[in-house]
């Protein structure tokens, strides 16, 4: 992982937990940050898994994320599930649960 992507995950992660409180379950990097095979103009992946209300956790998040990339230059594509929807069974979310690293 290269450095700036790191204090971005960093970042990200403390001020998702500050804004979602006790409605965020776990924060996933997943992609090619969470594989090792990141490349300076990588995207930083992350899956928020919170309670309730995804969609409006989407839209605070995204403000958190277009925030973080103005400040550091690190793009961070975020997404937003509930628990039960990362439990589907799609070869997307497959590829994520073998890759991502938790970061909660």
């Amino acid at each position: 992982m290269i450095n700036s992507q790191d204090k971005a995950i960093r970042r990200f992660t403390s001020d998702a937990k500050r804004i979602l409180r006790d409605n965020v379950i776990d924060i996933l990097i997943y992609g090619s940050v969470a594989r090792g095979e990141a490349k300076k103009e990588s995207d930083i992946d992350v899956i928020v898994i919170v309670k309730r209300n995804a969609f409006k956790m989407q839209m605070r998040l995204a403000a958190l994320s277009f925030d973080i990339l103005l400040e550091t230059g690190e793009y961070i594509s975020v997404q937003t599930l509930k628990s039960k929807e990362l439990k589907r069974d799609t070869i997307f979310l497959h590829n994520v649960k073998r890759d991502a690293i938790h970061a909660l």
